[in-house]
């Protein structure tokens, strides 16, 4: 007999957005394309739990890709696989990550405000702000590194330490959770914030992402 996620589709925010929760958490990561097409967006904190949000006027749309899903009807994104690659002290980091990540991500165009201008921050989403936890949860905040273009990072991978360089970067509700850094050769990647982690998408070796001390 097939497995059968357990899935659910919930108002969230009464005629504005619907939710889509699943078990096990990540069933739909290699359909994600699908749910972005319907304008779904992932989000790690759904009143507690990690799930997909749409606007309510999608909310038959959504019915009906997550039933051709299940039924198989939609072919999951194929998972990349890695060969063996040879140590960092032969290939460098731009070796290493072609080596260990299927493509380097297309650069994102960054949005600077005109001058002398401020940027707008965009407020905390009210399921965010203290009191608004449901019972049986709590609320952990992090402190992580906050990249801004022009800036250095330091990468570390396989005992070793890359400097690279933000050339630009996105924001969410007025968080930094992606960006583009550049390796000393003119190579670019994406970066994006993996819970309290800046990581490389796809990218199979341990690494850690930080700001020079």
């Amino acid at each position: 007999m097939a497995y059968q996620p357990q899935i659910s589709i919930e108002d969230y925010n009464p005629g504005v957005s619907v939710a889509l929760f699943s078990q096990p958490q990540d069933f739909f990561r290699p359909y994600s394309q699908y749910l972005k097409q319907i304008g779904g967006k992932f989000n790690y904190n759904l009143r507690g739990r990690p799930g997909w949000i749409f606007s309510k006027s999608r909310e038959q749309e959504l019915r009906q890709t997550v039933s051709q899903i299940v039924s198989g009807q939609m072919p999951a994104r194929a998972q990349p696989t890695y060969g063996p690659s040879a140590p960092a002290t032969q290939q460098g980091l731009a070796g290493i990550l072609q080596a260990n990540q299927p493509m380097l991500a297309a650069p994102m165009q960054a949005k600077f405000p005109p001058p002398g201008e401020s940027p707008i921050v965009q407020p905390f989403p009210i399921s965010m702000l203290p009191g608004a936890v449901p019972s049986g949860y709590q609320q952990v905040i992090v402190t992580v590194p906050r990249p801004e273009a022009g800036k250095t990072l330091l990468f570390e991978t396989g005992g070793q330490k890359f400097p690279v360089t933000v050339e630009s970067v996105q924001q969410s509700g007025g968080i930094v959770d992606a960006a583009v850094i550049q390796l000393s050769d003119g190579q670019r990647t994406q970066i994006k914030l993996e819970g309290s982690e800046w990581k490389i998408p796809g990218f199979a070796q341990p690494h850690s992402i930080s700001v020079p001390m």
